[in-house]
């Protein structure tokens, strides 16, 4: 599971178009409904099937995920927190027109 994704980096104004977005492995703590999730962008997804590295400055980027945000998206019911994850990045409006990969 992986978005397609034009990425707009606003601190180098650098844009990459059709760049492939993984979530990176993360540990959920029900209790603090509050946690964040981690991905990283490589150049697209035939980049990170042959095993390059992400895009640099790209490796471990990052969104909160604040307790109103998480009561609407995750839940100790939810059994794939990961789907729900890409769910979430794909509610924000940097991510809106990610395709899912």
């Amino acid at each position: 599971m992986a978005l397609i994704v034009n990425y707009y980096d606003q601190y180098s104004g650098y844009t990459v178009n059709g760049a492939y977005l993984r979530i990176l492995p993360f540990l959920e703590n029900f209790d603090s409904k509050n946690f964040t999730v981690n991905f990283a962008l490589f150049k697209d997804e035939a980049s990170r099937r042959a095993g390059k590295a992400p895009i640099p400055g790209c490796s471990a980027l990052s969104r909160e995920v604040s307790p109103m945000v998480y009561e609407e998206y995750f839940s100790p019911t939810v059994k794939d927190l990961r789907e729900c994850a890409y769910i979430f990045l794909k509610s924000l409006p940097e991510f809106a027109d990610a395709i899912d990969a």
